[in-house]
Protein backbone atom coordinates (compact mmCIF):
# COMPACT_ATOMS: atom_id res chain seq x y z
CA UNK A 1 0.00 0.00 0.00
CA UNK A 2 1.31 3.10 -0.77
CA UNK A 3 1.38 6.08 1.92
CA UNK A 4 -0.33 9.57 0.80
CA UNK A 5 3.22 11.37 0.57
CA UNK A 6 4.13 8.54 -2.42
CA UNK A 7 0.79 9.26 -3.90
CA UNK A 8 0.98 13.04 -3.74
CA UNK A 9 4.71 12.42 -5.66
CA UNK A 10 3.70 9.96 -8.14
CA UNK A 11 0.99 12.17 -9.33
CA UNK A 12 3.33 14.78 -9.27
CA UNK A 13 6.50 12.46 -11.33
CA UNK A 14 3.61 11.53 -13.90
CA UNK A 15 3.30 15.56 -14.75
CA UNK A 16 6.88 15.60 -15.59
CA UNK A 17 6.47 13.29 -18.91
CA UNK A 18 4.01 16.08 -20.59
CA UNK A 19 5.70 19.26 -19.67
CA UNK A 20 8.86 17.91 -20.80
CA UNK A 21 7.42 16.65 -23.84
CA UNK A 22 5.46 19.86 -24.39
CA UNK A 23 8.57 21.94 -23.94
CA UNK A 24 10.54 19.82 -26.21
CA UNK A 25 8.26 19.25 -29.28
CA UNK A 26 5.14 22.03 -28.44
CA UNK A 27 1.94 21.98 -27.40
CA UNK A 28 0.10 19.70 -29.86
CA UNK A 29 0.66 16.61 -28.60
CA UNK A 30 0.57 17.99 -24.66
CA UNK A 31 -2.90 16.80 -23.98
CA UNK A 32 -2.50 13.08 -25.58
CA UNK A 33 1.28 12.34 -23.79
CA UNK A 34 -0.79 13.92 -20.49
CA UNK A 35 -3.71 10.82 -20.59
CA UNK A 36 -0.95 8.12 -21.87
CA UNK A 37 1.41 9.26 -18.70
CA UNK A 38 -0.93 9.27 -16.40
CA UNK A 39 -2.92 5.86 -16.86
CA UNK A 40 0.85 4.12 -17.37
CA UNK A 41 2.13 5.54 -14.03
CA UNK A 42 -1.55 4.47 -12.38
CA UNK A 43 -1.90 1.12 -14.16
CA UNK A 44 1.82 -0.18 -14.14
CA UNK A 45 3.74 2.47 -11.98
CA UNK A 46 2.30 2.54 -9.03
CA UNK A 47 1.57 -1.11 -8.43
CA UNK A 48 5.36 -1.74 -9.09
CA UNK A 49 6.32 0.76 -7.22
CA UNK A 50 4.04 -0.47 -4.20
CA UNK A 51 5.32 -4.03 -4.95
CA UNK A 52 8.93 -3.21 -4.77
CA UNK A 53 8.55 -2.23 -1.13
CA UNK A 54 8.09 -5.91 0.01
CA UNK A 55 11.82 -6.63 -1.76
CA UNK A 56 13.51 -3.78 0.21
CA UNK A 57 14.96 -2.28 -3.01
CA UNK A 58 16.31 1.27 -2.28
CA UNK A 59 14.07 3.73 -3.25
CA UNK A 60 15.89 5.10 -5.90
CA UNK A 61 15.63 1.77 -7.80
CA UNK A 62 12.08 1.48 -7.02
CA UNK A 63 11.73 4.75 -8.15
CA UNK A 64 13.16 3.97 -11.32
CA UNK A 65 12.47 0.95 -12.60
CA UNK A 66 8.36 1.81 -11.92
CA UNK A 67 8.92 5.04 -14.28
CA UNK A 68 10.76 3.48 -16.62
CA UNK A 69 8.88 0.49 -17.22
CA UNK A 70 5.74 3.16 -17.08
CA UNK A 71 7.44 5.22 -19.31
CA UNK A 72 7.87 2.20 -22.17
CA UNK A 73 4.65 0.96 -21.62
CA UNK A 74 3.64 4.78 -22.77
CA UNK A 75 5.56 4.93 -25.91
CA UNK A 76 4.37 1.17 -26.93
CA UNK A 77 0.62 2.50 -26.47
CA UNK A 78 1.98 5.81 -28.37
CA UNK A 79 3.91 3.38 -31.27
CA UNK A 80 0.70 0.76 -30.91
CA UNK A 81 -2.11 3.87 -32.03
CA UNK A 82 0.21 5.03 -34.47
CA UNK A 83 0.57 1.59 -36.36
CA UNK A 84 -2.94 1.21 -35.75
CA UNK A 85 -3.94 4.26 -37.27
CA UNK A 86 -1.53 3.98 -40.37
CA UNK A 87 -0.48 0.40 -40.85
CA UNK A 88 2.80 0.07 -42.67
CA UNK A 89 1.80 -1.45 -46.10
CA UNK A 90 5.03 -3.05 -47.54
CA UNK A 91 6.65 -3.93 -43.89
CA UNK A 92 8.23 -7.07 -45.86
CA UNK A 93 9.70 -4.74 -48.44
CA UNK A 94 11.26 -2.04 -46.32
CA UNK A 95 10.99 -2.77 -42.79
CA UNK A 96 13.07 0.04 -41.50
CA UNK A 97 10.46 3.22 -41.17
CA UNK A 98 8.72 1.13 -38.96
CA UNK A 99 11.52 -0.16 -36.97
CA UNK A 100 12.98 3.49 -36.69
CA UNK A 101 9.28 4.51 -34.80
CA UNK A 102 9.54 2.02 -32.63
CA UNK A 103 13.03 2.83 -31.73
CA UNK A 104 12.56 5.99 -31.32
CA UNK A 105 9.45 5.66 -29.51
CA UNK A 106 11.62 3.02 -27.28
CA UNK A 107 14.36 5.93 -26.31
CA UNK A 108 11.65 8.53 -25.74
CA UNK A 109 9.16 6.64 -23.26
CA UNK A 110 12.91 5.50 -21.79
CA UNK A 111 14.08 9.24 -21.87
CA UNK A 112 10.78 10.57 -20.36
CA UNK A 113 10.53 7.23 -17.54
CA UNK A 114 14.08 8.10 -16.53
CA UNK A 115 12.95 11.73 -16.11
CA UNK A 116 9.79 11.06 -14.02
CA UNK A 117 11.75 8.30 -11.95
CA UNK A 118 14.75 10.90 -11.06
CA UNK A 119 11.67 13.15 -9.70
CA UNK A 120 9.87 10.83 -8.04
CA UNK A 121 13.10 9.59 -6.49
CA UNK A 122 13.84 13.28 -5.61
CA UNK A 123 10.03 13.81 -4.11
CA UNK A 124 10.20 10.98 -1.85
CA UNK A 125 13.99 11.61 -0.39
CA UNK A 126 13.39 15.12 0.59
CA UNK A 127 10.87 16.74 2.84
CA UNK A 128 8.35 18.88 1.32
CA UNK A 129 6.15 21.33 3.58
CA UNK A 130 4.98 18.98 6.45
CA UNK A 131 3.54 16.14 3.90
CA UNK A 132 3.25 12.90 6.20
Amino acid sequence: MLTRRELIALWLAASTAPIVNALAFGFRLWLVTMVVAYLAALVVGAPLFACSKRYCQSMMARSLTASVVAGLLAAGSLVALVLAAFPPSQFGADPLPTLSLVAIAGTWGLSLGLIAGTTLWLLLRRRIGHMP
